[in-house]
C-alpha cells in the first residue's frame, strides 16, 4: 500500500456515505490504500457497516475528547498514528473525491522527491451565488494547504510533531504547512489531484466563531514572523479598522460627553451596514441572513478589540 486515507468526522453520516462513495471510484487500485476514519465518540456514523465498500477501511470513536469532537487536527494526528503506510491522504468528510484524485497524487509522487503535496479543491458553483459560496473560493487557491485536500510523507509529519493542537480548528492546516517548509520539506501543488468541496448552507453565526479565532491568528504570527510579513495574510482588513477606531473613539466619548458616544454609535451602525452591502454584493441571500450577518459583524469588533490587545 502506499497510501492511508484519513478522515475526520463529526455528526455527519450522510456526507461522510456520500465521501466514502466517492472513494469507491478511485482508478487507483484499491489495494494501494486504506481508508481510517476517525469519529466523535458516540457519533452516529460509528454504526456505518464498512465492508460496503471495496477497500481496506476502518472507523474508530476518538475517546475522551476534551473538545467534544470539534477538534479536527486532534482526530487527524490520531487517525495517522493508526496509518501503516508511507503517505497520509487528508481530505474532510464533506467533500467528494474525483476518480482520479489519488492516482494523480501517485504519479507526481514518483517524479519527485517530495514531503507534501497540495491537492486542487473545486469548489462547485451554485445557481445564486451566496456570501458562503464566495468566502469558500479561498480554499481554491493554492498556498493555503487546506487540509481537504493535502498529502503528506508520514515521516515528515511525524518529524514536526504533526498538527499543533493549540489550533484545534482553525489555521491547524496552514501552520503545518508553513512548518514543514521552513524545515526546508520538498513541496509541490497537483492541482490534478483533486477534490469537490460543496457549497453549504449560509451559516452567519461562524463570523463570531472567527472573531473568537483572533488570539490564535497573534500565536500564528509570532510562530512564522517572516512567513506571515511575507505573505498577504492580515489582522484586519480596512473596514474593520475603520470599525475599531470608531469603537475606541466611542468608548473614550462616554468619558468626555455622551452626545459624541452617540453620534460614534450611529457613526458605526452606518459604516457596519455599509460594509455588509459590500460583502452580499451580486450574492443571493434572504433578509434573515442579511440582519444575521448584520448583528455578528456588529458586536464581532467588540471581541476583535478585545484580542488586538495581544498583537503586541
Amino acid at each position: 500500500m502506499l497510501f492511508s486515507v484519513v478522515i475526520p468526522t463529526h455528526k455527519r453520516k450522510i456526507l461522510l456515505t456520500q465521501l466514502l462513495n466517492s472513494v469507491e471510484k478511485q482508478k487507483l487500485p484499491h489495494d494501494q490504500f486504506e481508508v481510517i476514519i476517525v469519529a466523535t465518540e458516540n457519533d452516529e456514523s460509528l454504526t456505518l457497516p464498512m465492508d460496503q465498500w471495496s477497500f481496506k477501511a476502518k472507523i474508530i470513536p476518538f475517546i475522551n475528547d476534551p473538545l467534544n469532537g470539534k477538534s479536527a487536527a486532534s482526530k487527524r494526528n490520531f487517525g495517522v498514528s493508526q496509518a501503516k503506510n508511507a503517505w497520509i491522504a487528508f481530505v474532510d468528510d464533506d467533500c467528494i473525491t474525483h476518480e482520479n484524485w489519488l492516482l494523480k497524487a501517485k504519479e507526481i509522487i514518483e517524479e519527485k522527491d517530495l514531503d507534501l503535496i497540495e491537492g486542487g479543491v473545486h469548489i462547485p458553483q451554485p445557481e445564486k451565488p451566496t456570501l458562503t459560496y464566495k468566502g469558500l473560493r479561498r480554499l481554491s487557491r493554492p498556498g493555503g494547504f487546506q487540509t481537504c485536500n493535502m498529502f503528506y510523507k508520514k515521516s515528515s509529519f511525524e518529524e514536526v510533531g504533526g498538527f499543533d493542537l493549540y489550533f484545534p480548528f482553525y489555521l491547524e492546516d496552514t501552520d503545518l504547512g508553513w512548518t514543514l517548509l521552513e524545515k526546508g520539506k520538498n513541496y509541490a501543488h497537483c492541482e490534478e489531484a483533486q477534490i469537490s468541496h460543496p457549497v453549504p448552507p449560509p451559516q452567519p453565526s461562524r463570523l463570531l466563531d472567527n472573531a473568537l479565532r483572533m488570539e490564535k491568528l497573534v500565536y500564528f504570527s509570532k510562530k512564522h514572523r517572516q512567513k506571515f510579513k511575507d505573505s498577504s495574510m492580515k489582522f484586519f482588513s480596512k473596514a474593520y479598522l475603520i470599525l475599531i477606531y470608531v469603537d475606541i473613539v466611542s468608548l473614550f466619548s462616554l468619558i468626555v460627553d455622551f452626545r459624541l458616544a452617540l453620534l460614534g454609535l450611529t457613526l458605526k451602525t452606518l459604516i457596519t451596514l455599509l460594509y455588509v452591502l459590500r460583502m452580499f454584493r451580486k450574492c443571493h441571500f434572504t433578509f434573515n441572513e442579511f440582519t444575521l450577518t448584520y448583528y455578528y459583524i456588529f458586536i464581532w469588533i467588540f471581541f476583535i478589540l478585545y484580542f488586538s490587545l495581544g498583537l503586541t
